[in-house]
């Protein structure tokens, strides 16, 4: 018996359904729709050019912020005015951001007694509430284009202050929001 083998026989396949380029449906934009559309990608991006969202997380500027609230900044707020005394502001320091309010402007001699603002050895009567303590700092006159910040809550130690030169400054805080009514300290506690 002589064993043969047989070639296997291929046949065409024929498709049951032709293929067939299905068309997507293009997006109609009447009339101002691609303007609103710019408008609002314009808008945003703009927003986030000019505005910049922190986060508070020390007790240094209590009473008036609190940790975990969130401060709106505006980046350019001092591109054509200067910081005027009283102002919130973010700056940085090293690598970290402060927030704190400006007491001291350029070559103005600033001094802090038990709590007490001295601006070129007058007493300074601030109009926002403050932690009254016992924090002091002796007599310094600030450089050209120094600020003198400061932190609201004058029971902490020395190294709530700052000087600040003009190009440390992020920009001016325009609006705080208070995201949670107590908010839990170091040690377990919460802050009201």
């Amino acid at each position: 018996m002589n064993a043969t083998l047989s070639r296997p026989r291929f046949e065409a396949v024929r498709s049951v359904a032709p293929i067939t380029a299905t068309r997507v449906p293009r997006l109609e934009m009447r009339g101002g729709g691609w303007l609103l559309l710019a408008t609002l990608i314009l808008a945003l991006a703009g927003a986030r050019t000019r505005f910049d969202l922190c986060l508070v997380k020390g007790d240094s500027m209590q009473p008036n912020l609190q940790p975990g609230d969130l401060l709106l900044v505006d980046k350019l707020a001092y591109r054509a005015a200067e910081p005027r005394r009283g102002d919130l502001l973010v700056a940085r320091a090293g690598r970290d951001l402060l927030v704190k309010r400006v007491v001291g402007l350029p070559g103005e001699e600033l001094e802090l007694r038990l709590g007490e603002l001295f601006v070129d050895r007058l007493a300074y009567a601030e109009f926002y509430p403050l932690e009254p303590g016992r924090l002091t700092l002796r007599p310094g006159r600030l450089l050209a284009d120094r600020y003198g910040l400061l932190g609201d809550n004058r029971d902490l130690p020395t190294s709530v202050h700052a000087v600040v030169s003009r190009k440390q400054i992020v920009g001016k805080v325009v609006h705080v929001w208070r995201l949670w009514p107590r908010w839990p300290t170091r040690d377990g506690d919460s802050t009201a």
